[in-house]
């Protein structure tokens, strides 16, 4: 592996580090900082804690499955399959298998494996 690859992927694995871990937890301890410093100075720190990461976390969970669902999502793994060649070809060699198991009588040809076909056509085209 060259020099180059070495420090993208360096790169690479401290962006996913950061952006899913770093930022997650600074963004809790700065919640829980700030509602303690702010609004309840006075009140033990045990108390705000389920009190801040219990909303905390079904707010970023939401956001989250929204993103994954809904989202930015989607469109960032079509494009990386788009741009991933071994993806595009395991879409393809899937898609071919699957219509050549239904055109053999292995798997019925039922409107669920046309949508199927369907959806996996659209990754790879």
């Amino acid at each position: 592996m060259s020099t180059k690859d070495k420090v993208l992927k360096g790169i690479n694995y401290m962006k996913w580090g950061y952006t899913n871990y770093i930022a997650l937890f600074l963004g809790i301890f700065n919640t829980i900082l700030l509602v303690k410093g702010f609004f309840f100075s006075s009140v033990s720190l045990w108390i705000i804690l389920p009190v801040v990461l219990i909303p905390f976390g079904l707010t970023t969970l939401n956001i989250g499955r929204w993103d994954f669902k809904k989202g930015l999502y989607p469109s960032a793994s079509a494009i990386s399959i788009r741009n991933s060649p071994p993806s595009r070809d395991l879409y393809k060699a899937v898609t071919i298998l699957l219509i050549n198991l239904i055109d053999e009588g292995v798997i019925p040809d039922t409107d669920e494996n046309k949508r199927i076909i369907d959806n996996m056509r659209r990754w790879y085209e």
